[in-house]
């Protein structure tokens, strides 16, 4: 799979539609960018986890699943690769490898941008379609029923987030990679240092409640939040304390007091709900 260094990916991150919901790129046509020749590779990935690659007409299976935390595993010709979610919308599919700094574009065939064949006239195109014409060079208010102060703004000079008052005030300086808005006086946000991104929480006078030391956050549920450090999950709470183990293989936000969690052992992953103590509800093998 052809892929490309390219800047233009972070900076609309923003606007990109979510990789968890399935729909946004199953069973569309997706024609993979490659400037070395005038073949057609399309990529279609349907519901049941079949992938079908298409090269100039002729047909190759593989597999896809989507592991959570947008993650998408791809299985062909004997290879499996782990990519990130890095931009998607109707037009493009833009997937990260892990771990690099390189995406692999794919365009939905159905739409069939026109004359775009090459990464400069991808990224062109990007940047026209959303960087100008969301031009947010005066302050981008996002009002919260929540707060009413603090409102999430991103600097497209810096290419960095932080949030600005209703006067337009910087109120706690653009430094993040990515930020949330506050929800019970914190807010989740992560850096990117040496193409990781590293996750913590923050108050609203800008002091960080949680230092940013997980390689993957969510915001807190029911005052517990799921955190990765390497490849496993648990929970913390909002002093920053792990209140059940990061011991996972993959784990949920909680509600209504539970939450999913799944755990591999001797090649079965075991998944189950566990309460807020940790301990185990149900137990059932779901993959072999």
């Amino acid at each position: 799979m052809k892929t490309f260094i390219s800047n233009i990916i972070p900076k609309i991150k923003e606007y990109s539609k979510k990789l968890n919901v399935l729909t946004n790129f199953v069973d569309k046509y997706w024609i993979l960018l490659n400037e070395e020749d005038n073949t057609k590779l399309v990529y279609i990935f349907r519901g049941n986890n079949e992938l079908l690659i298409s090269l100039n007409g002729i047909v190759n299976k593989g597999k896809w699943e989507y592991l959570g935390k947008d993650s998408l595993l791809i299985e062909k010709e004997n290879q499996t690769f782990l990519f990130r979610h890095g931009f998607l919308d109707d037009n493009i599919f833009v997937l990260k490898v892990d771990g690099k700094n390189e995406y692999a574009f794919f365009m939905d065939e159905e739409v069939l941008l026109q004359n775009i064949n090459k990464l400069e006239q991808l990224n062109s195109f990007l940047e026209k379609h959303y960087l100008l014409n969301n031009s947010i060079e005066e302050p981008k208010a996002i009002s919260t029923s929540w707060n009413d102060k603090l409102n999430l703004h991103y600097n497209p000079t810096l290419k960095k987030f932080g949030y600005v008052g209703k006067d337009g005030n910087i109120l706690i300086k653009h430094k993040y990679s990515k930020a949330y808005e506050f929800i019970d006086g914190v807010a989740l946000v992560y850096i990117t240092i040496n193409y990781k991104d590293k996750y913590g929480f923050i108050m609203e006078n800008g002091e960080t409640k949680v230092p940013l030391i997980y390689d993957y956050a969510e915001e807190f549920s029911e005052g517990l939040a799921v955190v990765r450090k390497g490849d496993f999950f648990g929970y913390i709470n909002k002093k920053g304390e792990t209140i059940i183990d990061i011991i996972y293989d993959d784990a949920y936000s909680f509600k209504n007091g539970r939450a999913l969690v799944k755990r591999k052992q001797f090649n079965v992953i075991y998944e189950f709900y566990i309460d807020k103590n940790g301990n185990k509800q149900n137990n059932q093998p779901v993959l072999g």
